[in-house]
């Protein structure tokens, strides 16, 4: 074989060996180095987030510690203000508010439902204002509204009488 042969051999060899050499190694190393690089930055992230949730802890014991102490608690909070707005939209619409009873729970895959049922009594525009209303108010939403038509005996006369269920999501 000539010189000039072997040389073209030895540099095309050459090559082949640097590109063999870069994909079985080097390309790995760059490949987890920015593994590395990534992962260190979650690292990161998380070291912080752990601090976070620390501080939003102990804050959050000192907010409930606050609310024990004044005699409140959030689900109180919102029964206030859901009975305050029911009875401004009662007042508005003119309907007469028959029950309010405790809220029902239901839990599900660690979500807590509370449904609180409200009976009222009016003419069906009247109570169709007022369901609407308190919708609008955003408290929850209904999973039922149901209007019944019964006989007042005392009065001799047919009412109507109209059941509301609003369901809403605790934690």
């Amino acid at each position: 074989m000539e010189t000039r042969k072997k040389n073209i051999a030895l540099v095309v060899g050459f090559v082949l060996m640097l590109f063999l050499s870069y994909q079985l190694s080097v390309k790995k190393t760059f490949e987890l180095k920015s593994k590395i690089e990534k992962l260190s930055s979650d690292k990161e992230l998380l070291s912080n987030a752990e601090q976070k949730i620390k501080r939003l802890q102990i804050q959050n014991k000192h907010l409930d510690s606050i609310l024990i102490s004044n005699d409140v608690s959030i689900d109180q909070s919102f029964e206030q203000s859901l009975v305050e707005k029911i009875t401004k939209l009662k007042e508005l619409h003119q309907v007469e508010l028959i029950s309010y009873d405790k809220p029902h729970s239901f839990e599900y895959d660690g979500a807590k439902m509370l449904s609180y049922t409200i009976e009222i009594k009016g003419d069906f525009r009247k109570m169709m204002l007022f369901a609407s209303e308190l919708e609008k108010q955003r408290l929850g939403e209904f999973s039922s509204v149901r209007i019944e038509k019964k006989m007042n005996y005392r009065k001799g006369r047919n009412e109507l009488i109209g059941t509301l269920i609003l369901q809403r999501l605790s934690k």
